[in-house]
């Protein structure tokens, strides 16, 4: 496997991400990927996560859900800071981003939360390497955070190559959706191919 990838630190607990690891089942070694808590006493305090966070899925077959390649948190509602979780080979490599309130609770647990804590966001291309960067930042001075993901490998149009986007979704408290905008790119130029745009991100404010 691969330990470490991504971290961070919520409640006084570390989150690491183990996007590959190969996992030995009674149909055979399964690639998959994880995300594992550990507590002041360096003790791991969960099992591994292979989640579809949104739907509480606990399982899925196959290496279709590498989860951990990054993850952050962010204060998306008043509860305090949720984790976000992304998966670049999820949803057929489409990459999918997770956000959810008790990512570690068991899926009749998290199912009992409701939909207000769990959001998840897809990428519409594949290959785009949807959710190689994640942060939360907040972009519109409501208190509260917004979503930005990177696709490093994403093209505008089929005359560019791996200029990168960075996609944009910010909350609607109302409707408990994170509502996509039009994504940043780098201005079209012969020299931008392979530019990689969006292959790290950081919120400033």
């Amino acid at each position: 496997g691969i330990f470490g990838v991504s971290a961070t630190v919520i409640n006084e607990v570390l989150y690491i991400g183990v996007p590959t690891q190969i996992l030995k089942t009674s149909d055979g070694p399964v690639l998959t990927g994880n995300v594992v808590g550990i507590d002041q006493k360096d003790m791991i305090l969960t099992d591994p996560l292979y989640a579809n966070f949104a739907s509480g899925v606990e399982k899925i077959d196959g290496d279709s859900l590498l989860a951990g390649e990054t993850i952050g948190k962010g204060v998306f509602y008043e509860e305090g800071f949720q984790m976000i979780v992304s998966s670049v080979k999820a949803e057929s490599f489409h990459g999918k981003v997770f956000i959810c309130g008790e990512c570690f609770k068991d899926s009749r647990a998290r199912s009992l939360l409701g939909e207000k804590q769990n959001i998840e966001v897809v990428g519409k291309h594949i290959g785009e390497r949807f959710g190689k960067s994640t942060v939360a930042c907040d972009l519109t001075g409501d208190g509260f955070d917004d979503l930005l993901v990177g696709a490093p490998l994403g093209s505008i149009s089929e005359h560019e190559f791996d200029t990168g986007k960075v996609f944009i979704y910010l909350l609607n408290k109302k409707k408990n959706q994170l509502e996509k905008g039009s994504p940043w790119t780098m201005e079209y130029g012969p020299k931008i191919n392979g530019g990689r745009f969006g292959e790290s991100l950081v919120c400033m404010g």
